[in-house]
């Protein structure tokens, strides 16, 4: 029972050779048997995009998915994952091309920093958040959030530490976590992909917190 929650499908990006597959049978299976009102995916996530015409062609296989199925025109939604140097280059032509289905554009900060071959993944790294504001921007040009990236340093224990030093270890991170939430909400984010369940109870913290301090 996922009561209200949306469920958003992430398949490989493009450039792996089983993602055509991969997409395409899990999108159309998991309709099998059911009625259009009963599709139980709202969603897909899909990364790696770089150029418009890669849009296009996700764009037009999920038209044809939902043709076979049933389903009304854009019933699948579509967020993307912004993670590379040419995404962000083109970030305004790929969010155009999403356009009607795009609920929702997220920055990749772990494989944007990788493309560009920054020395750290470091979260207000000033390139990062130049790469931030661009999906931002776009983002509110066309009313749909922009989420922000993941913190990397996930609250999990080291084996190799006490439990004193643990304990100390996963609230430091947690910190980081939170930290992070609130430098995104002042760059405009709407939200804020977590790795690990503990981080869904900071950033929902944050948010929170943000709101009410905005409320008052």
């Amino acid at each position: 029972d996922w009561g209200p929650t949306l469920r958003f499908y992430r398949p490989s990006g493009l450039h792996l050779p089983y993602c055509v597959e991969d997409l395409i049978t899990v999108l159309t299976q998991v309709g099998e048997a059911k009625s259009p009102e009963d599709y139980p995916i709202d969603g897909v996530i899909f990364p790696k995009f770089e150029h418009p015409d890669e849009v296009s062609w996700v764009c037009n296989t999920l038209e044809q998915i939902e043709t076979r199925l049933g389903l009304i025109p854009n019933r699948i939604k579509l967020q993307i994952l912004v993670e590379s140097g040419w995404a962000v280059a083109n970030i305004a032509d790929l969010t155009r091309r999403c356009l009607p289905r795009l609920t929702g554009i997220i920055f990749g900060i772990a494989d944007y920093a990788a493309d560009l071959a920054l020395p750290e993944i470091r979260f207000d790294h000033p390139v990062c958040d130049w790469a931030r504001a661009a999906v931002v921007n776009s983002a509110g040009a066309v009313g749909v959030p922009a989420i922000d990236a993941m913190t990397v340093n996930y609250p999990i224990a080291d084996p190799n530490l006490s439990v004193t030093d643990n304990r100390q270890r996963i609230l430091n991170r947690l910190k980081e976590c939170f930290n992070d939430t609130l430098y995104g909400i002042e760059m405009g984010m709407k939200g804020k992909w977590v790795g690990h369940p503990a981080q869904l109870f900071v950033v929902m913290l944050a948010y929170q917190a943000h709101w009410s301090s905005v409320a008052m």
